[in-house]
């Protein structure tokens, strides 16, 4: 059970990161209810900067994801050789 909420854990932030890496790109970024509600954020929100940092935090996320599915295999990987090796 702890595997699979490992790979679930590690699929979810995969995908977050792709999100975060796409949205500010898309029309959706341009169109929402933050901007509707606050116009004043507008010079900033949709500055080619802040999508970049979103985007980065997307980087970032997917990043981390790899890095943690390497470090869990990782010991993994290392018990079943020491395991096999003492045999």
């Amino acid at each position: 059970m702890k595997s699979f909420l490992r790979v679930l854990l590690s699929l979810d932030i995969f995908l977050l990161g792709v999100l975060l890496m796409l949205i500010p790109w898309m029309g959706y970024w341009d169109h929402n209810f933050f901007l509707d509600k606050y116009p004043g954020l507008i010079p900033y929100l949709l500055h080619p900067s802040v999508r970049g940092a979103v985007s980065g935090l997307g980087a970032l996320d997917i990043f981390s994801c790899r890095e943690h599915d390497a470090a869990t295999c990782g010991l993994r990987c290392n018990a079943n050789i020491n395991s096999l090796s003492a045999m």
